[in-house]
């Protein structure tokens, strides 16, 4: 009897922790923070849109309060992969998300992006571009300019290998120093 309890308990640990539910994207941009004025909203909203009808490949963007205990990487791929972001046969989705009370940032790739929009990219725009206005506190500037680069660098594939020069550039001065 006992080990059958002890069965039951564990197997419905288990399924309760795979059961966990991460945020529904049921838009393109999901503001759970309410950081964005709803004119800020909008514009994202339809710039993203207009990307996706465009190339087939979803930016999404996702604030939250806060990431319940889990790390910014962890939250933000378990996040991607329970929405299903990109299409299926492509995997071009990349989610942005933003924890409004942990103060992290994140830029979640499908693997069909990975070849354009890297970790060190991602890496760049978020310490080059996001941080510096999540600092003083304007949110959407820096969630609009990233959405911008990230857009840039999908359509300009030239722009990738000029920054892939520039970080080569940037350990060769490393290494010189």
């Amino acid at each position: 009897m006992k080990k059958l309890l002890f069965t039951f308990l564990l197997l419905f640990s288990l399924s309760s922790f795979a059961q966990e539910e991460f945020p529904k994207l049921t838009e393109i941009v999901t503001d759970n923070a309410n950081i964005f004025s709803p004119s800020e909203l909008q514009q994202l909203k339809t710039k993203l849109t207009n990307f996706e009808t465009e190339t087939t490949n979803q930016v999404v963007v996702l604030t939250v309060k806060n990431l319940g205990g889990y790390t910014i990487e962890r939250f933000a791929n378990l996040t991607f992969n329970q929405n299903k972001l990109g299409q299926k046969e492509y995997d071009n989705g990349l989610l942005i998300v933003f924890s409004d009370f942990d103060r992290k940032v994140r830029i979640e790739v499908g693997r069909g992006l990975e070849p354009y929009i890297t970790d060190a990219l991602s890496s760049r725009i978020i310490r080059n571009t996001m941080i510096p206005e999540f600092k003083n506190e304007n949110y959407f500037t820096g969630i609009n300019i990233a959405t911008d680069e990230v857009i840039h660098y999908l359509e300009n594939p030239e722009a990738i290998k000029e920054f892939e020069a520039s970080l080569e550039e940037e350990k060769q001065r490393d290494k010189r120093i």
